[in-house]
């Protein structure tokens, strides 16, 4: 009969490096995942709303996001220099600091999503429908806030 030795301490030492490692993985799928969310809402606007300046409006958005997305998800991979830094913190090298890259995200992320809502609200108020329809258009649009 064969004994095999387990060596918890190794297996804990593995499990830390592929949680972190995922964990860095999440953080660049994350920032893609928020901004094909917020280009997906700016494409359905840009079927609802045929005005030239709600359409300028929407490609600048979709502009911005897709540029923020991109930098981000770079600097997300070259978070640290070299890049395995990222999870293996006795390496040499340097990380930026990445509180305040949340930071910068959170409030990119939270001024956007302000804009996407606030978009349709115009356009609702210019139409032609009786106030009931109005505030059902405002409640549809509104609760893409929570």
């Amino acid at each position: 009969m064969s004994h095999c030795k387990f060596d918890a301490e190794k297996f804990n030492q593995r499990r830390d490096l592929t949680s972190i490692q995922l964990h860095w993985v999440f953080q660049i799928t994350y920032k893609m995942a928020v901004a094909m969310n917020k280009a997906s809402i700016l494409l359905l606007y840009l079927r609802i709303m045929p005005q030239r300046l709600y359409r300028i409006a929407i490609f600048t958005l979709l502009t911005v996001v897709a540029l923020f997305a991109v930098a981000t998800t770079i600097a997300g991979v070259f978070q640290c220099i070299p890049v395995d830094k990222a999870w293996n913190k006795k390496k040499p090298g340097h990380c930026y600091n990445l509180v305040e890259a949340w930071y910068t995200n959170a409030v990119f992320s939270i001024v956007t999503d302000f804009l996407i809502l606030m978009l349709p609200m115009h356009m609702v108020y210019k139409l032609q429908r009786d106030r009931r329809e109005k505030f059902l258009l405002y409640a549809v649009f509104g609760l893409g806030f929570l």
